[in-house]
């Protein structure tokens, strides 16, 4: 915990809203992966970031948990160690889920980009299955 406040307090008390943000998609998509496997990677992912802004992060966590393949991570603090993201039987379905999640983030930053700010909530509506707010 401590060294998931020290990066907290590094980018202004926003790391912990990232990282609700990434359990919320996880629950709501039922995407299996343990609560604090994603703490700790939300939190590595943030250390290395300048900032954080929200829409670009929680696609950038996407990626970041895409490319470790959601291979176990040593416990940066050295009390947990070698903390498991899910059951080996759980993976597959959790990295396809991820793949979704990385692909209609960027579709909702793409739509963003291009003015169509109705089409990017739809987008991150879809990322969080149907729980994200509309756009009115």
């Amino acid at each position: 915990n401590a060294w998931v406040n020290t990066i907290n307090d590094k980018h202004g008390k926003k790391v912990k809203q990232l990282i609700r943000l990434v359990k919320y998609w996880n629950i709501m998509n039922d995407g299996g992966i343990r609560s604090f496997y994603l703490e700790l990677r939300t939190a590595e992912f943030a250390n290395s970031e300048t900032s954080i802004l929200y829409r670009y992060d929680v696609k950038g966590v996407f990626a970041a948990l895409i490319n470790k393949s959601l291979a176990g991570m040593q416990d940066p603090q050295g009390i947990s160690g070698l903390v498991q993201p899910c059951t080996e039987a759980v993976k597959p379905s959790a990295l396809s889920k991820l793949n979704t999640a990385y692909s209609r983030a960027n579709n909702a930053l793409e739509a963003e980009k291009a003015g169509k700010v109705s089409d990017a909530f739809g987008w991150w509506d879809k990322v969080f299955n149907g729980q994200f707010p509309a756009y009115y």
